[in-house]
């Protein structure tokens, strides 16, 4: 009988190892996420693992809405490579499932896998899978539009294990490469390790795992054999959340040892993002910060991001970002200061009733959230009352350093204890390019210190006075740039670029993140616009990532930039609907039915820090579109605050393609991946009410998994799920890399 796993390449002792998993050892600041192997005489087929989705998207990562219409043209370029993930299904694994199931998940829960394919190979690999994807009703869809679709995340295929998913890229040498990763719940873990473990149900047998191993033999684990050896090396260098999270089990670290190690990673973050906004510490050799993508579920990077921008409000003023350290929260800037998304936990707790006292020095009274229905949650480890040992937190005295709960724990003396903390929502627009390049050149500088750049291809849909370019070859600080004019591939930057020769380019800076932007510099994977010229273009430049229980659940693209495409008031009558709430700052999040269907179950965005009853007012917000929008219609100008703050913003629904339209809103932040976020958000509020009332869930609340966006709404007429409202809170932290400045405008003669 098969067995349910494969190797990902045929024939092991064709190949040979050509980077490891693990770090460089002459070179620090490289971490390879991945086995990289090298054949000079294999076809380079690459397998599929298990049974699965195959995409472009990673497991976690949003997908389209069901409901939206999709249209896509069929003669894009493709890409040379594509990064492809194989997340895995077990409903079809038969015979030696359960121990299977009991052998893999405990140890890698969460698992998913990564390939790098030559994309010119993935028709003749999956194109009978790409035929089989469901398309609906209406005009037959070809082939080459479903692969244009698959590339830019809008189809998945299911794969079997065992099959061919396309062929490896090749060297400058000729030789074929063959990359793959293993990914859990926490990131990138080594996949000789995962091999190593798994190899009694591995299809080839276990000799062709030995002859893996033989060649690219198991690093894990990373970090050392002690506490102190890890502190050490996680005082050193960067690691990989895995690895870190690995280290923290093994050794059974405390919450303290825990947050000293993210404190020392979010060190090297800190240095790489103040390289990154041309302000590096004295005698730093570090690089520019560049998202790690391959490691977006590092909590402590999302923590460091956001950390640093809150205590930098304008990165594009000429301000030094603040210590956070050494400013904490203050009554008129709550959100400054040290962050922290990590669950707080200690080792002695006592319980009287439904009284528990929290014995343990130093815990933060304040940073806990109590409420019949949106509060926290304790774990008591000793606690014998509930299976599940989860209480919800109605109330908290910091006094007397005690709790209530919604029943009487029973524990036999003090002991451990854990609070799941609210979710914490990390959003960065811009996150990174839609659009980029190989080459960028200087053709020339003006008489103001404004170069032209001549690129490789045509950005579509730039934004002047408003879009950055990145050049990563650049020698001045920055490298990041303001486009003032576009003229095809050519584009004027407000300043002057240093380059050796050419650099690559990408359109927006952000931090460098992958959005999965269009291959191959093709058509962009949404239809906005085109807008009014005075107006600019809508796009979805974010990227928000859900934090919950020291984990990221979930991320997917995002608009936080929404009201460009607002009547110009005449005169003035709808300035309001023009401006956008400020980024750099926290927000408070609530569950929220919202009064019409369209946006219907949504997320109430507020001012930081605010209790149980809700102003819904966002008091910090400019008017960023100004510089672009002239008269006579609107007067324009620099860059404004609005004084009067937005109301009623949400963060909700928009679709996908709306030629001739922006993005449905004014100032609310959106996306068309809003009923994948809904649906984590239900199972995060569906675990923890699983656990405090015997495993049965809340009907109204779990009837909105998995819906799409028209289905929302006819519930939402029907007012089912009504107790949506309020039923979890969190924080939002929005930032925003190149936001502009308060008095910006468009320089004299553009």
């Amino acid at each position: 009988m098969a067995t349910p796993l494969h190797l990902f390449i045929e024939t092991p002792n064709d190949w040979t190892l050509a980077t490891p998993y693990g770090r460089n050892p002459q070179n620090a600041d490289d971490f390879s996420e991945a086995l990289i192997l090298s054949s000079s005489t294999s076809s380079g087929r690459l397998l599929a693992v298990m049974n699965g989705r195959l995409s472009v998207r990673a497991a976690a990562e949003g997908k389209v809405d069901a409901d939206t219409p999709l249209d896509f043209p069929d003669d894009g370029p493709l890409p040379q490579q594509i990064v492809l993930f194989l997340e895995p299904s077990f409903g079809d694994v038969l015979g030696r499932a359960n121990a299977f199931r009991n052998r893999l998940q405990p140890e890698f829960p969460g698992v998913s896998f990564r390939y790098i394919v030559d994309a010119s190979t993935l028709d003749a690999a999956i194109g009978t899978q790409l035929d089989a994807v469901p398309m609906g009703a209406g005009t037959p869809v070809g082939r080459p539009q479903l692969l244009r679709m698959f590339l830019n995340g809008l189809i998945d295929v299911q794969v079997t294990a065992g099959q061919e998913i396309g062929r490896g890229t090749h060297d400058a040498n000729g030789k074929v490469l063959a990359l793959f990763g293993v990914h859990a719940d926490d990131g990138s873990i080594d996949p000789s390790n995962f091999y190593d473990f798994m190899r009694d149900f591995v299809n080839e047998g276990q000799s062709s795992v030995d002859q893996l191993l033989g060649f690219a033999p198991s690093v894990w684990p990373i970090l050392g054999a002690t506490r102190d050896q890890v502190m050490l090396e996680t005082a050193a260098g960067l690691f990989p959340y895995a690895v870190l999270q690995e280290a923290r089990r093994r050794l059974t670290l405390s919450r303290s040892d825990w947050r000293t190690i993210g404190n020392n990673q979010k060190a090297f973050y800190r240095e790489r993002l103040l390289v990154r906004v041309g302000q590096p510490p004295a005698g730093s050799t570090a690089p520019p910060f560049e998202f790690n993508d391959v490691d977006w579920k590092n909590v402590f990077q999302l923590e460091a991001v956001a950390e640093f921008f809150v205590n930098f409000r304008e990165p594009w003023d000429g301000s030094q970002p603040l210590d956070p350290a050494a400013n904490p929260p203050t009554a008129a800037d709550p959100d400054i200061g040290p962050r922290d998304f990590l669950n707080l936990a200690g080792t002695n707790a006592t319980a009287t009733g439904t009284t528990v006292v929290i014995n343990d020095p130093g815990i933060d009274f304040g940073a806990i959230l109590a409420g019949t229905r949106s509060g926290d949650v304790i774990v008591l480890d000793g606690d014998t009352a509930r299976a599940s040992k989860t209480f919800k937190i109605t109330a908290t005295n910091a006094g007397a350093q005690s709790l209530t709960v919604d029943a009487a724990p029973s524990l036999a003396g003090a002991g451990s204890w854990t609070i799941k903390r609210r979710m914490q929502v990390v959003l960065i627009d811009p996150f990174g390019p839609r659009s980029s390049g190989p080459t960028a050149t200087v053709t020339g500088v003006d008489g103001n210190g404004f170069a032209t750049l001549q690129l490789d291809s045509a950005p579509p849909q730039v934004n002047a006075f408003f879009d950055t370019i990145y050049l990563p070859a650049d020698t001045a600080p920055r490298r990041t740039y303001r486009i003032l004019q576009v003229n095809g591939n050519q584009i004027v930057v407000q300043g002057s670029p240093t380059l050796p020769g050419s650099s690559p380019w990408a359109i927006q800076a952000g931090l460098s993140g992958d959005l999965n932007a269009a291959p191959g510099g093709g058509p962009l994977p949404y239809v906005l616009g085109p807008l009014r010229p005075e107006r600019g273009n809508d796009h979805f430049d974010g990227m928000l990532f859900v934090i919950y229980n020291e984990q990221v659940r979930f991320r997917g693209r995002w608009n936080s930039y929404t009201s460009r495409n607002q009547s110009d008031p005449p005169p003035q009558s709808n300035r309001e609907v023009q401006s956008t709430i400020d980024g750099n700052r926290g927000y408070d999040l609530i569950a929220f039915n919202s009064t019409d269907d369209f946006r219907n179950y949504s997320l109430q965005v507020a001012n930081y820090g605010q209790g149980a009853n809700v102003v819904d007012l966002c008091s910090h917000a400019r008017f960023f579109f100004d510089p672009l929008r002239r008269p006579p219609d609107n007067p324009g100008g620099a860059v404004t605050v609005d004084g009067n703050g937005k109301t009623l913003i949400r963060i909700h629904f928009t679709y996908l393609q709306q030629p001739g339209h922006g993005a449905q809103s004014q100032g609310c932040v959106v996306s068309f991946h809003m009923s994948d976020l809904r649906t984590e958000l239900v199972e995060i509020f569906e675990e923890e009410y699983r656990a405090l009332h015997n495993r049965v869930e809340d009907g109204s609340i779990s009837r909105l998994r998995g819906q799409t966006q028209n289905r929302t709404k006819a519930i939402w007429a029907t007012g089912d799920a009504d107790t949506w409202g309020n039923a979890f809170r969190g924080k939002l932290w929005l930032v925003r890399p190149d936001q502009l400045p308060v008095g910006y405008n468009r320089p004299a003669g553009f």
